[in-house]
């Protein structure tokens, strides 16, 4: 039961903060001029895009791990 409990407040706090980062838009934009640097060339990679299966792998293997250690706890009565 507390592990359900975990499991829906964490995923209202995910759900909220994601409606946050959402609705949280400027509503007027800046001019398309208005930036300093030029943009990077189309097909240029930027540093992150060269761990993203690896990223995908690390979070599969986190993920797997906390379900598993949530099933081994134990029930107490306390």
């Amino acid at each position: 039961m507390r592990l359900k409990l975990y499991t829906y407040v964490v995923t209202l706090i995910l759900i909220v903060g994601v409606k946050t980062v959402v609705y949280a838009e400027d509503k007027n934009p800046p001019p398309p001029g208005a930036r300093n640097a030029a943009p990077p060339p189309p097909g240029l990679q930027v540093p992150i895009d060269n761990y993203i299966p690896h990223l995908f792998i690390l979070g599969v293997f986190i993920g797997g791990f906390f379900f598993y250690k949530a099933d081994r706890q134990k029930v107490t009565n306390s």
